[in-house]
């Protein structure tokens, strides 16, 4: 055997008598590394069986990355507008349609955004001219956080944005460069700031976008309307759909488990007090009525190990899966929708949810808002909602374009024309408004799809209407396409006026038929949802 060949023979043999001394230590790392994996898959694994907000876990376990074009960020807007110098496009009430125009602008939104100033208070002189520049804008049903829309689109710094919550956002380019809108759903007040994008992904972001015959208010110069408001061109149809209220038949398994109940015992041990059916499982308690109000108690649904806005970001998140969940258990065939967010004199946060059809909201008249949720550093403790089911009676209405609308109004007021389902929230009974709903739709359907668009229709010929749909239905008032074991409701126009609550008492009155266009009586309670403050 050469010499050369020794050292190698050495290193072997010290090698194996290493191992043989150590081997044990190894094997004892490789099972400690083994063991702690184990705790890690079993959360992920089960991430995909339980929804995320039944788990109490730590937030880096739970929490993923926000896509700037995630619908689940908690409400998408109800119109979108770009306007280019060839022209307006405009969508509303569409929900692929405004969400395809969402993603399609979002970093430049994201960019607008992150780059804003601290906003200040400005006129509606400015804010007029603002929208006959080049511009993206955005209008949610609701009073939306600012800071929260930036999050969802993915800004990485929204301190500047904080007091700011909105209806409507706008990005206008004018002489002097980029500017963002924002104007309050519910006070009407107007801030404006300087922000900065990149001049070429402007221009793409709203040169994409081929007129399709809208318009503006401010293009149109109408007095009565806020500029901002969308002139769709016409043509909608939407279904008539029929509410009734949830009683627990269908589904209460499901909403049980989303509320964190263990469901088959909750539902083994159900008693009825104070008219309620109640369901108790460990920390939860769920209180179901027989006309769809619920009311939730307990501990456990959430993560509070986020802070400030992070984690207020969270409550909503958690509010809005929750709600979904509820929504598709009791086969509402809607989609959740955020209406408003603050801090109650507690320091509690309250997230309010209400819901949309194929993007129409629709308000409750007797509850105000679908949930109302109540988190108390980051983990929900109580809950209210008014769970209403709905679906389509196979008829659709004709709806008559925002224009003409505008132009049937008899009064000035700085408002909006907004399309909505408002569910009386009764169960049999059939009002003024159903029967003119009904009564009206074939006439109106003519007199909206004439060429000339004449949609005005006198109080006689209404009435007229209105009386054959009685004689037809019977001394019950019920119309012919009336489902009895729900309210069946049609979308219309609603004038929604800007916190003026003295104008809104003076024009406290239901319009006449011929006006078309109703003044909602109280903005808070079905807008805002219900009489939170």
């Amino acid at each position: 055997m050469s010499r050369k060949q020794l050292p190698n023979r050495r290193t072997r043999r010290a090698k194996t008598r290493w191992f043989a001394r150590h081997k044990h230590l190894l094997r004892n790392g490789v099972l400690v590394v083994l063991l702690a994996a184990i705790p890690v898959q079993s959360v992920l694994l089960w991430r995909e069986v339980l929804p995320q907000h039944t788990l109490s876990l730590p937030h880096w376990l739970l929490s993923s990355e926000q896509t700037q074009t995630d619908d689940a960020a908690g409400t998408m807007p109800i119109r979108f507008a770009s306007r280019s110098k060839n022209g307006v496009f405009g969508v509303e009430y569409n929900m692929d349609g405004v969400k395809q125009a969402y993603e399609q602008t979002a970093d430049v939104w994201m960019q607008a955004l992150s780059h804003a100033s601290k906003p200040y208070t400005t006129t509606m002189e400015t804010y007029s001219r603002a929208l006959s520049n080049q511009l993206l804008m955005m209008q949610y049903d609701g009073q939306v956080p600012a800071a929260m829309i930036a999050n969802w689109l993915g800004c990485p710094d929204t301190k500047n944005l904080a007091d700011c919550a909105l209806g409507t956002v706008v990005l206008s380019k004018s002489k002097d460069g980029y500017q963002l809108y924002f104007r309050d759903s519910s006070s009407g007040t107007i801030k404006r700031t300087d922000t900065s994008v990149q001049d070429e992904d402007f221009r793409l972001a709203v040169e994409q976008f081929e007129p399709n015959g809208c318009s503006l208010a401010v293009d149109e110069k109408t007095a009565a309307i806020s500029p901002d408001v969308l002139y769709n061109a016409g043509g909608m149809k939407f279904d008539v759909m029929s509410f009734a209220p949830y009683t627990g038949e269908d589904g209460i398994e499901q909403v049980l488990t989303a509320f964190g109940l263990q469901a088959e015992d909750a539902m083994q041990h159900a008693y009825t007090s104070g008219g309620k059916t109640v369901y108790v499982s460990g920390k939860h308690t769920f209180r179901l009525g027989g006309d769809g109000t619920a009311v939730y108690d307990g501990t456990g649904i959430g993560v509070s190990a986020a802070h400030g806005q992070k984690l207020y970001q969270q409550d909503v998140q958690t509010a809005y899966r929750l709600t979904g969940e509820i929504l598709e258990a009791i086969g509402s065939g809607a989609v959740p929708a955020l209406k408003k967010t603050y801090t109650d004199d507690a320091g509690k946060y309250i997230v309010v949810y209400g819901m949309q059809i194929n993007g129409v909201p629709v308000d409750n008249a007797a509850a105000g808002y679908l949930a109302r949720y109540t988190f108390d550093n980051g983990m929900l403790t109580h809950a209210e909602l008014a769970l209403r089911t709905c679906q389509s009676t196979g008829e659709t209405i004709a709806v008559m374009p925002e224009k003409q609308a505008a132009a049937s109004l008899a009064f000035d007021a700085d408002a909006i024309l907004s399309l909505r389902y408002v569910d009386p929230a009764k169960e049999t009974e059939n009002d003024w408004s159903d029967t003119y709903a009904s009564a009206a739709s074939d006439a109106a359907d003519a007199a909206w799809s004439a060429e000339d668009g004449d949609a005005d229709l006198s109080w006689d010929e209404m009435q007229d209407d209105t009386s054959d749909a009685d004689s037809a239905a019977g001394s019950t008032g019920t119309t012919a396409w009336y489902d009895n074991t729900g309210t069946a409701v049609s979308p219309q126009w609603y004038v929604l006026q800007y916190g003026k609550e003295d104008a809104k008492d003076a024009a406290n009155r239901t319009r006449t038929p011929d006006h078309i266009t109703v003044v909602m009586q109280d903005f808070d309670h079905l807008i805002q949802g219900g009489g939170a403050s």
